[in-house]
């Protein structure tokens, strides 16, 4: 029974992980959404940042990349 404890602990530590890194490629600080998946759930505030979206600096700077490949690769 321990096993799977530990089995559940280690994947909810996984996830919090994984909300972290998903949290600063859009834009927000990794760092305090790590600590609120702690405190909460990795499942819900996946399911927030998931809704939230990019911040606007990251939506610029995603146009601001897809422009710059577009000028690179279409002919003038």
């Amino acid at each position: 029974m321990e096993i799977i404890y530990l089995f559940i602990f280690l994947i909810t530590i996984i996830l919090t992980f994984v909300t972290a890194s998903m949290a600063r490629k859009k834009g927000r600080s990794g760092f305090g959404w790590f600590i609120i998946a702690c405190f909460i759930s990795p499942y819900i505030t996946m399911i927030v940042l998931a809704c939230l979206g990019d911040t606007e600096e990251m939506r610029k700077k995603k146009i601001m990349e897809e422009e710059e490949l577009r000028r690179k690769y279409v002919k003038p």
